[in-house]
């Protein structure tokens, strides 16, 4: 799936990287997710690139803390 992905960005020029918190409300647990939108022959795409638990409150620092790995 890396190379599929890799391949799929290779000649896109800018991407914006999203990056949602939530949580699960039945079971109490956090997730965030991370995604990345480009348009690519002229039609809108996105990648989810991973789906993960998170620790925490999903403030701005704590999601920056996750995606870098802090």
């Amino acid at each position: 799936m890396f190379m599929k992905v890799k391949e799929e960005l290779l000649m896109i020029r800018s991407v914006c990287v999203m990056a949602d918190g939530w949580t699960d409300r039945y079971h109490g647990c956090s997730y965030i997710g991370i995604r990345v939108p480009f348009i690519k022959d002229r039609k809108y795409r996105l990648i989810t690139l991973g789906c993960h638990a998170m620790v925490g409150n999903h403030t701005g620092d704590a999601l920056a803390a996750h995606m870098t790995g802090l």
